[in-house]
């Protein structure tokens, strides 16, 4: 497929959409929005930014296992690389993409496979994953914008090696909730690519174990300007970070089991 100009909604268009998701149910559990996707309103462009949807084809939403997750990231990179972060900000991008070329994966990845038991819960995931209004919407929750994001972030850490990078984010526990969905660690590329490695060089760690290291990154290193640390310093601070998350998770977990048992692992 030839590169095409990066389309998006017409602002009246996007809110009808979102209005309207509800009643449009159908559409999104086994109909689609084909015969929207000519109208006017759906295809105001900006021409400096090239787009390559071929690579969609290959999108997989067969499960929702972290290994489709970095694969998926990776083939949106390929199609959007184009992109700016400030484009990426705009919900009448994210949600056109996943009501025309990121329909069939978005459907078929936070539709169909989670087999919904309730119209309530069908509703509240295509309010979630196919529109992307707010700061969270689009970098975490839509379909095709938190994959792009995650590409972008791991782009920006190591622009030679984003898979080893993503394969952190998606293949480490909550790691990416840790991470990329605190912008006091990712807008601080010199603290994030030693932080990355030194998740992966200190993998396995339980959930709470990450939880409570990242608590404490966050509580110590507010005030820190990395820039000015060399890399001992900045290893030294994570294994510090790391040792009270520990010993804070193991208070938790220890806790969590006199609760349940009514006795101490102690």
């Amino acid at each position: 497929m030839a590169l095409q100009n990066l389309k998006y909604l017409s602002q009246k268009e996007h809110d009808k959409l979102l209005s309207e998701y509800r009643e449009n149910k159908h559409r999104y559990v086994d109909g689609n929005f084909s015969d929207l996707i000519d109208n006017n309103g759906w295809n105001l462009e900006l021409k400096n930014i090239h787009v390559n949807f071929s690579h969609f084809k290959k999108l997989d939403a067969s499960s929702n296992t972290a290994s489709l997750d970095v694969e998926n990231s990776l083939l949106v990179w390929r199609a959007l690389h184009e992109l700016t972060p400030v484009i990426a900000s705009d919900s009448r991008i994210w949600t056109r993409i996943t009501h025309a070329e990121g329909f069939e994966y978005t459907r078929q990845r936070w539709i169909t496979i989670r087999n919904f038991k309730t119209d309530k819960d069908t509703e509240t995931s295509i309010r979630k994953h196919f529109f992307a209004t707010g700061r969270t919407q689009y970098r975490d929750d839509n379909g095709i914008s938190r994959l792009w994001w995650s590409a972008w972030i791991a782009h920006q850490i190591s622009p030679d090696n984003q898979r080893a990078i993503l394969e952190i984010f998606f293949n480490r526990a909550d790691t990416r909730s840790n991470t990329i969905e605190r912008p006091s660690i990712t807008t601080r590329k010199s603290l994030i690519q030693p932080l990355m490695v030194f998740i992966r060089d200190n993998w396995p760690l339980h959930e709470t174990e990450l939880r409570e290291f990242m608590k404490a990154v966050n509580l110590y290193g507010g005030g820190v300007i990395f820039e000015a640390w060399s890399e001992v310093q900045i290893h030294d601070f994570l294994k510090e970070c790391l040792h009270e998350g520990i010993e804070k998770s193991n208070k938790i977990r220890n806790s969590d089991k006199i609760k349940k048992t009514g006795k101490s692992s102690m």
